[in-house]
């Protein structure tokens, strides 16, 4: 009986990990048109997998499982991952066909792709689109980390109180509306300056805070 619940055990691990779920990024989620980027997948050693692409989020399934790509899915590439459990895709949108393009990678132990496990999704968007129709935030803790915030845009922390935020390429014009909300009692904004690439933010001492970058309409 004891070797029957270590084998039970043992075949209850190896199913653990080989149903692992992969995890995709790109180097940038905001891409103008004839522009690439790096797709990466992780998952588990010696699996097969394949990165796919569609214009929609939803409405294809295989093998019983529902992902997040539409009917009009492209396989981008398929292989196997490497012994480092990582590997890379060059992968041009094809914008300004489409104003957004939604990856998700599956990965199977069998060449076959079943049983499937299916990675996280990204939305990769128009430059152009993004620019025009789309604000930038998150929330930026005292020392200057983005913790939570839109892909791309970046935060350094030169000297007390004061915070930069990066947003260059988001903004087609100088002309944007910043808003800044300080977190924690006794903070308050002691000044604010923003333009098409960045915007500076300056407290009253070191401290978290939200904030939201729009363009003005025109």
């Amino acid at each position: 009986m004891r070797q029957l619940m270590l084998a039970a055990v043992a075949v209850l691990a190896t199913s653990i990990v080989a149903s692992a779920q992969s995890t995709i990024t790109a180097t940038n989620y905001v891409v103008g048109a004839g522009g690439s980027v790096d797709i990466t997948v992780q998952g588990t050693p010696g699996e097969s997998f394949a990165l796919l692409s569609s214009s929609t989020n939803s409405g294809f399934s295989f093998a019983g499982v529902n992902l997040a790509v539409g009917l009009d899915v492209q396989l981008v590439q398929l292989g196997v991952i490497p012994g480092g459990g990582t590997v890379v895709v060059p992968f041009t949108p094809p914008f300004p066909a489409r104003d957004r393009i939604y990856l998700q990678a599956a990965t199977s132990p069998s060449p076959a792709f079943a049983p499937l496990s299916v990675s996280n999704s990204v939305v990769l968007a128009n430059a152009q689109d993004a620019r025009l129709n789309m604000p930038v935030g998150g929330i930026v803790t005292a020392n200057g980390t983005l913790t939570f915030g839109t892909p791309g845009v970046t935060v350094t922390h030169p000297s007390p109180g004061v915070y930069v935020i990066n947003h260059n390429g988001f903004m087609p014009i100088p002309a944007v509306i910043p808003s800044i909300t300080p977190i924690g009692a006794g903070i308050f904004l002691t000044s604010l300056g923003s333009g098409a690439n960045f915007t500076t933010v300056t407290l009253n001492a070191d401290a978290q805070f939200w904030f939201t970058i729009q363009v003005v309409r025109r």
